[in-house]
């Protein structure tokens, strides 16, 4: 997904809600900076704009990428725990800690999906539950069931459009080793398609 994204949460319970995966200070001088939610700056920041870098070794799965530098959503220490804390981290495709992928959400609450980590049935989790303060840290956590809120999000493009990922993945059956991948979203005015293998 060559497109640059912001990532909204459903904490608050709204579509048209304003919080977005924000890096928290507005840099990334150092490994290591936390995660936020936080409303959405005006002018547009670059903390909180996002790409989604497709994993060529684990189909299926992206490093979210954050626009200020090499740096990608990362879980601290590569722990595969409830609560462990999110991070931006220098950028490595080949580490189970910075890939995610979309899960879709049941219908009554989409267009929002589900974020969840290579590192097993964790998803990504605005802290505490909801109607959260500016500035609440986020962190991996088992999805919850009944499904809640602070675990929803969808992507807005910087236009306002919102972006539906849908993703495809087939294997080659000849060699067992190639695949092909396709992610589609839709919407009028950005329309994205991209395949490799």
């Amino acid at each position: 997904m060559s497109n640059k994204f912001f990532i909204v949460s459903m904490a608050n319970g709204e579509l048209s809600n304003n919080d977005v995966i924000d890096v928290k200070g507005g840099t990334a001088q150092a490994d290591g900076t936390p995660l936020q939610i936080y409303p959405r700056n005006n002018p547009v920041t670059n903390n909180q704009l996002w790409e989604f870098v497709p994993s060529k070794e684990n189909a299926g799965y992206f490093l979210i990428q954050s626009l200020l530098g090499n740096v990608a959503i990362h879980v601290k220490d590569g722990t595969a725990q409830a609560r462990t804390a999110l991070q931006v981290y220098e950028e490595d495709l080949n580490h189970k800690s910075q890939l995610w992928t979309v899960v879709p959400a049941p219908a009554e609450v989409q267009p929002f999906f589900y974020i969840q980590s290579l590192l097993g049935d964790f998803v990504i989790d605005v802290k505490g539950g909801q109607q959260l303060a500016d500035g609440t840290p986020l962190q991996i956590y088992p999805k919850n069931n009944p499904l809640t809120h602070n675990q929803l999000w969808t992507l807005n493009t910087i236009k306002g459009n919102i972006f539906i990922p849908h993703i495809a993945i087939s294997k080659s059956k000849t060699t067992n080793t190639g695949f092909n991948m396709a992610a589609t979203g839709y919407f009028p005015a950005d329309p994205l398609s991209i395949t490799y293998q």
